[in-house]
């Protein structure tokens, strides 16, 4: 498939695969093999067409988990910040500058805020980045039959029957 098809496949509400336990009838895999093939409309021995099978991921969508945005590096930033203690030192900062004149306490209190910042934001920063070189190494294939013959695809591109 080409990126614009992709890009379509991607921006449409798809029905829900075929799902037997929504009604009266049992699940899958009390199911016997001839049944689950007439419920999918596939042949076990010619497998769908490649037509069949280009029009089934235009009504189902890719066979993916929906990925959430990555965090901006300033999300990521701001979110070292969302912490009980790191308020109480906060706190305990400007009580110790402003109330108290411990100017000297209120720099360390808030050096060691800054430091947890960056060693977080730097902690988490690399975490988001190993789990995308993670994501994009692995992309798990399926064995399928099309049109009679066996084949290899991404698993991106399975569809139910």
């Amino acid at each position: 498939m080409n990126r614009k098809r992709d890009m379509e496949i991607k921006s449409k509400t798809y029905k829900p695969v075929p799902n037997p336990t929504s009604s009266n009838e049992v699940s899958w895999h009390t199911r016997s093999i001839e049944e689950v093939v007439e419920s999918l409309k596939t042949n076990i021995k010619t497998g769908l067409s490649k037509k069949e099978a280009e029009d089934r991921v235009g009504n189902y969508g890719y066979n993916e988990l929906e990925e959430k945005k990555g965090r901006t590096p300033f999300r990521i930033f701001v979110s070292q910040f969302n912490d009980f203690m790191i308020w109480i030192l906060i706190a305990a900062a400007f009580v110790s500058g402003i109330i108290i004149r411990e100017i000297t306490d209120a720099i360390v209190i808030l050096i060691i805020l800054v430091i947890n910042s960056v060693l977080g934001f730097v902690q988490e920063f690399r975490a988001e980045k190993a789990l995308q070189a993670l994501k994009e190494l692995a992309s798990p294939g399926a064995l399928v039959i099309r049109d009679s013959q066996e084949s290899s695809i991404y698993s991106k591109k399975l569809v139910p029957g």
